[in-house]
């Protein structure tokens, strides 16, 4: 029932926020895994009952999906669904084996602050690395902040959505054509967005080529 009720949780996060524009969901999702992992008993096929409630979770996000016509499940796309759910699988599997392990090691009380420390760890250090890593600022960025006129504005308008929570710098611009590049949690370089007088387009990073297999 609780891995059941966290793949529901987990549906408006893989839904909105996928692993190939925003990393850090994968960590979201490790966390919820790890809440399931809490609930196996310390004994008994631990590792066996860890895998079935991060399988449960995830198929329960999966019929979420499904049933609000979110995905479609058709021969054609099976090759995709499958690449997409082993991006959602991995790191709530890796979570539930975790959170298995801290439960059998320090109790549900203990093992859940322990966890919640690793977890509050790892995402700040993830957003010490997007700062870090995000390229420099041309010298000569602009630094207007509204209205369509403003190239940075038109920047956003071409990165949409995957612009939330990342690092956005301007790495070239000439007075006529902007490029913004966007760094997202752990330092991932997710894409740049290129506008100019004649429109602009979105370049996909080494994140999202990696994840999506898209050259």
């Amino acid at each position: 029932m609780i891995a059941v009720l966290l793949g529901i949780v987990a549906f408006p996060l893989v839904l909105v926020f996928g692993p190939a524009y925003f990393p850090w969901s994968l960590l979201v999702l490790a966390c919820l895994g790890c809440m399931s992992g809490l609930s196996v008993p310390p004994r008994g096929r631990r590792v066996a009952h860890a895998i079935v409630v991060a399988c449960v979770s995830v198929l329960a996000a999966l019929a979420v999906l499904t049933v609000t016509a979110n995905m479609a499940l058709r021969p054609e796309y099976l090759a995709a669904t499958a690449a997409w759910l082993l991006w959602i699988l991995a790191p709530v599997l890796a979570g539930a084996l975790v959170g298995t392990w801290l439960r059998a090691r320090f109790g549900v009380v203990r093992g859940g602050v322990t966890g919640a420390g690793a977890a509050a760890a790892i995402g700040l250090t993830g957003v010490v690395l997007a700062l870090v890593l995000a390229p420099a600022e041309v010298a000569n960025a602009p630094t207007c902040t509204g209205g369509f006129e403003c190239p940075r504005t038109q920047c956003a308008y071409m990165a949409e959505r995957r612009r939330l929570f990342t690092v956005e710098r301007v790495t070239a611009f000439d007075g006529e054509r902007i490029t913004c590049t966007y760094t997202a949690w752990g330092g991932f370089e997710i894409g740049a967005a290129e506008m100019g007088r004649g429109g602009g387009s979105w370049m996909d990073g080494a994140w999202p080529r990696m994840v999506t297999g898209r050259s």
